[in-house]
Formats: structure tokens, sequence, C-alpha cells
């Protein structure tokens, strides 16, 4: 069994490529799960952004009719405090 020069240059490259492909996939493979995670982070976010938005609402309308309310109880005693 003879070994020419051709035959060692077309198993180098052979291993070369077999490197180099998988070093991208391997890079493909690891960007793809970062940009994953960060779009499940960027939905995450909205998803708590939009309960803060709802919990923020329903407690502004309870503090409102609260003060409204205390307002209305409290606007009864002025007249009686000024002598008239």
């Amino acid at each position: 069994m003879q070994i020419d020069l051709a035959s060692i240059q077309t198993l180098a490259t052979y291993a070369v490529t077999t490197f180099v492909t998988a070093g991208i996939g391997a890079y493909l493979a690891s960007y793809f799960k970062k940009k994953g995670e960060n779009l499940a982070t960027h939905e995450d976010i909205g998803k708590l952004v939009d309960q803060m938005k709802a919990v923020t609402h329903a407690d502004s309308g309870r503090r409102r009719t609260r003060f409204r309310d205390e307002a209305e109880r409290h606007s009864g005693m002025i007249p009686n405090a000024i002598p008239g």
C-alpha cells in the first residue's frame, strides 16, 4: 500500500473541513440557544409589565374610590364647623 501526496492532501482537506464545520455548528448552536434565552426573557418581562399595569390600574381605582368616599364623609363636617 502506497500513500501518495494527493491522498494525504485529500485526507487533510477532509479533516480541516470536518473541524471547521464542527466549530461553526457548535458556535451556531450556542448562538441560537442564547438568542432563545434572550427572547424568552424579553417575553417574560413583557408579561410582568402587563401584570404591573393591571395591578397599578386596579389599585389606583380603589384609591380614588376610597379618597372620594373620605372626601364626601368629611365634606359633611365642614358646613357644621363654620358658624353661620
